[in-house]
């Protein structure tokens, strides 16, 4: 059976993008441009997308560092109440070990990256998420040494985390996927 919502998260360069004075505007066909932190929004309340964070609070921090405290404050209020955001048990390496040993190799060094992917496998471990969807412009989720790599599926760290279902996805390209779940 497919699920019709997205499970994913946002790192904090989209995050930063979404928060930024002037506002990120998504313009999809014949359609006015809206703000991108409305499409989450809505979809949210119409129940296409969950977002995960760890449980201990270090995706809200990183959020809260770039884009300011109230801001995010503001958010995870709001989402909280739309029942839109999930905690979960990040903690420790990235497992498996041979996935892990990928990403060393690829230089995927950021705690931050390296925190949303633990949140990603264990969306999918206990929380039965069918995949997991990274928001994200920073290249590093596609390849750390080479910033052209953006949004090329085939990229080694993209790659790599593909083989246990979790994508990532330009920030622009996740309202797309939100609003083809809504469309499901």
């Amino acid at each position: 059976m497919a699920s019709n919502k997205l499970h994913g998260t946002i790192d904090t360069v989209s995050m930063q993008n979404l928060c930024r004075t002037p506002a990120l505007r998504v313009r999809e066909p014949k359609k006015r441009a809206q703000l991108g932190l409305s499409l989450i929004h809505e979809a949210l309340e119409k129940k296409r997308l969950l977002i995960y964070l760890d449980i201990q609070g270090g995706l809200r921090d990183e959020w809260a560092k770039t884009c300011g405290y109230e801001i995010i404050a503001q958010l995870v209020i709001v989402w909280s109440d739309l029942n839109g955001l999930i905690a979960c048990q990040a903690k420790g390496a990235i497992k498996p070990p041979r996935l892990n040993k990928t990403l060393q190799d690829c230089q995927f060094s950021d705690a931050g990256d390296k925190l949303i992917v633990r949140i990603g496998l264990t969306a999918i471990k206990e929380h039965k998420a069918p995949s997991f969807t990274i928001a994200t412009n920073d290249g590093d989720f596609w390849d750390p040494k080479d910033g052209k790599s953006r949004g090329d599926a085939k990229a080694p760290v993209a790659n790599a985390l593909a083989l246990h279902q979790i994508h990532s996805t330009l920030l622009l390209d996740f309202f797309s996927l939100v609003s083809q779940k809504g469309a499901a």
